[in-house]
């Protein structure tokens, strides 16, 4: 063997270094792909994070200036001659850490409240739409503003293409009807992802004609059968009078519950008492349940809780059982430690309307019940003569009754002392007089004249309200995100 050939170099790379090599490689490519991958997640959370982030600042920031203006004080029993205006809470059953049928559901909270109310704004009025045949006008709608406006914020889940897709979507003959529409509703875990709704109606009283009613223009007036139509395509607070016609509201008009979005209106009066008292909030009278803009005034989507809650200055703040914190109404095991007799550490919380009624109680229900009605001032059933205390609403969602429950809701309500002077016999069940609230006389012979017991009606609280918070809960589907704020406001003057 030529000597020289041992020392011959090697041209290319032995099998086994390719491999190697190419380990080597694939290892590196993998890890950059897993860098961009990461960094690529990272960003696309970011992103959604900043984006869930604005939206619920923009939201507060329309609650805070929405709450601001409001136009009463919420002291019941308002006057309407003094054109104020009203304030109102719906508090469904639903709401969190109560045990149901169907577990303990915490990560929702309340799907069921409503808030409405009317608010001003003079520096920047409020804007809608109207058609443009009841100004005159050649356009289909035009542009107009007010100051005043009845504001009305809800959650709903529903599929608004199923309403307006001229099919039958359910197959049971009937197009585009409101059931369509909780079809196909976005869920996560089962959870129906409801959309936050706000609803600004302008209140704008010189609309009407001579007789004080909406007039088509042909100079007939609007009907009262088109009264759904009518508020589904202009944004005017509207009332549905007896007489068959409509009439756009005034802030007056609006402290009559009759005359408020979402209730049952006046009904037909037999022996001097009105069928419909006492006017009670209806789900299926949410405005935007069918019509051309279904789709509009959506705040947020992606919503799991809009929780309302109003301060009682007499709620107790217990001693937890592991004595390092306070419960209060709506905390897991506050229930247990009223039962308990848990020393009180403090007063005042914000709380559900009627928290204490919900709650399951398996033993000593009788003991707990009578504790809570004399507990604090919001915390059990609306008072009897407001006829608010047993009224039922069916779930907004029946093909999924665990959300959306309202059932046996209670109301803040600042009421009107006009139901105590309007001819009519509110409690017809228990005497034959007639306003006997205000009629100058001692008609039960105790308290002296036109004492409270004699009073026809009542509000459903009868007690001025501090203050109230509003907490929203998000989820961003995509990202898996949660995020909540809240929103308070103060009714006491500074």
């Amino acid at each position: 063997m030529n000597p020289k050939n041992r020392y011959r170099r090697r041209h290319g790379l032995t099998l086994v270094e390719l491999m190697v090599a190419s380990t080597l490689g694939l290892m590196l490519v993998i890890g950059v792909l897993e860098a961009f991958r990461q960094i690529t997640d990272s960003v696309t959370k970011g992103r959604a994070t900043v984006q869930i982030s604005g939206q619920l600042r923009n939201i507060t920031n329309v609650m805070r200036a929405d709450f601001k203006g409001i136009t009463v004080q919420a002291v019941p029993n308002t006057p309407a001659g003094a054109g104020m205006g009203y304030f109102e809470i719906i508090e469904g059953i639903d709401n969190d850490f109560v045990n149901t049928n169907f577990g303990l559901d915490n990560l929702t909270g309340d799907t069921d409240d409503v808030i409405m109310f009317t608010s001003r704004r003079l520096e920047d009025p409020f804007s809608g739409r109207i058609e443009g045949r009841l100004l005159d006008s050649t356009r289909n709608f035009e542009i107009i503003n007010s100051s005043n406006a009845e504001v009305i914020y809800w959650l709903e889940p529903r599929n608004t293409e199923f309403l307006r897709d001229g099919l039958d979507n359910n197959n049971n003959g009937t197009t585009d009807e409101a059931l369509e529409g909780q079809l196909g509703v976005l869920q996560h875990n089962g959870m129906p992802l409801a959309t936050l709704r706000r609803r600004a109606l302008l209140i704008r009283p010189d609309l009407n004609g001579p007789q004080g009613v909406l007039l088509q223009p042909n100079g007939t007036p609007y009907p009262a059968s088109s009264a759904a139509v009518f508020l589904n395509n202009n944004d005017i607070s509207i009332r549905v009078n007896n007489n068959g016609t409509i009439s756009a509201n005034s802030l007056a008009d609006l402290t009559m519950r009759q005359n408020r979005v979402a209730h049952i209106p006046a009904g037909v009066v037999n022996n001097n008492v009105d069928t419909n008292f006492p006017y009670p909030f209806s789900h299926a009278r949410l405005p935007f349940q069918s019509g051309i803009a279904m789709g509009e005034d959506v705040v947020m989507d992606q919503v799991l809780a809009f929780d309302i809650r109003v301060y009682d200055p007499q709620a107790r703040n217990l001693r937890a059982p592991t004595l390092d914190t306070a419960l209060t109404p709506g905390d897991p095991g506050y229930e247990s430690a009223v039962i308990g007799g848990a020393r009180v550490v403090g007063l005042g919380a914000y709380v559900d309307l009627g928290y204490a009624q919900p709650y399951t109680i398996t033993n000593n229900a009788p003991v707990f019940v009578q504790q809570c009605q004399a507990m604090s001032t919001f915390s059990w059933l609306p008072d009897p003569k407001s006829q608010l205390r047993n009224t039922m609403l069916p779930p907004l969602l029946p093909t999924n009754p665990k959300y959306f429950q309202f059932g046996n809701y209670r109301t803040y309500d600042t009421w009107t002392i006009e139901y105590e002077r309007d001819g009519l016999n509110q409690n017809s069940g228990a005497n034959n007089l007639i306003d006997e609230g205000l009629n100058g006389l001692d008609d039960n012979a105790t308290g002296g004249v036109d004492d409270i017991q004699e009073s026809e009606t009542a509000p459903p609280y009868p007690y001025p309200l501090r203050g109230f918070q509003v907490i929203v809960r998000a989820f961003q589907n995509s990202q898996q995100q949660l995020r909540q704020f809240t929103v308070s406001h103060d009714f006491t003057p500074e």
